[in-house]
């Protein structure tokens, strides 16, 4: 389903859904901010470590990041010029809906909207607001939705009309650390080669790694172990396991990458490289 050029609604403060989807989204808590739950639906929040997942999670995963993936090409077809990244939460959250699933952001540490659009020099968790994207503009998407007891967790960098040289460059330099990186992953692998990988093939562009953000694993919980890094270091999370799913700045941040312009420092994201 593509969005409507006409279709844009009213741009609302908060977003809503039916408590009965609300009753169902018990995963959305950030391993490292909220406390352990004594509430027995909580039980999954009592992970020790790398969480390592059957059969059975695997395929619910493959559903909500399936579900997630679309929900994303649905809001990159949202992204023109003259309407705001308001807008676009609301349509998407509309579809969200429309589809009896749960955006995993509304709701989670207060964060009042469906998706987070981060827009030209915003890094990552951009908040909707009522700002009309012009021509040029590049924008992430990071879409986030829970299912049957599982986040699924992606993002996108989208471009109202035509980028410009330097933002195209900045795009197909992430593309390609990001499917450099991906090809890496398989067991036995170590984390850190990620960033070992990322961090002199943006070096090489003229970019660097924004390092203050990192990659994550996504299950049960939204944000839990491992943390993978973009920057070549070691990390004590070790070697990756078979059934280990990450939802790493790779594939849902991106890969965060900033360049100076002019005199000024200027932060772009690209997150996960454009989409057609």
């Amino acid at each position: 389903m593509e969005c409507s050029a006409a279709a844009a609604p009213k741009a609302a403060p908060n977003r809503h859904v039916d408590p009965t989807l609300t009753n169902r989204f018990h995963g959305c808590r950030c391993f490292f901010v909220w406390p352990l739950s004594a509430d027995p639906r909580h039980s999954q929040h009592n992970l020790v470590g790398i969480e390592r997942k059957d059969s059975d999670a695997i395929e619910r995963m493959r559903r909500s990041c399936s579900l997630a993936s679309r929900v994303r090409a649905f809001a990159g077809s949202c992204v023109q010029v003259g309407r705001s990244t308001d807008e676009i939460d609301a349509l998407v959250h509309a579809e969200v809906v429309r589809l009896g699933v749960y955006p995993s952001p509304l709701g989670y540490a207060h964060f009042p909207k469906s998706v987070c659009t981060s827009v030209n020099q915003v890094v990552v968790h951009g908040i909707p607001d009522g700002r009309r994207l012009l021509q040029g503009d590049i924008v992430n998407i990071d879409v986030s939705v829970y299912v049957d007891g599982f986040h699924g967790d992606c993002s996108g960098m989208f471009v109202a009309g035509e980028a410009d040289p330097l933002a195209a460059h900045l795009l197909k330099t992430t593309r390609a650390c990001l499917d450099g990186a991906i090809a890496l992953c398989k067991p036995g692998v170590p984390f850190s080669a990620i960033g070992a990988f990322i961090q002199p093939m943006a070096e090489r562009e003229g970019f660097s790694v924004v390092k203050q953000f990192c990659g994550h694993g996504i299950g049960r919980i939204f944000h839990m172990p491992p943390l993978v890094f973009h920057c070549g270091q070691r990390q004590r999370s070790g070697k990756r396991r078979a059934r280990l799913t990450v939802r790493s700045a790779l594939l849902s941040h991106g890969v965060r990458i900033h360049l100076s312009l002019v005199s000024a420092p200027c932060m772009l994201s690209a997150l996960s490289s454009p989409h057609q």
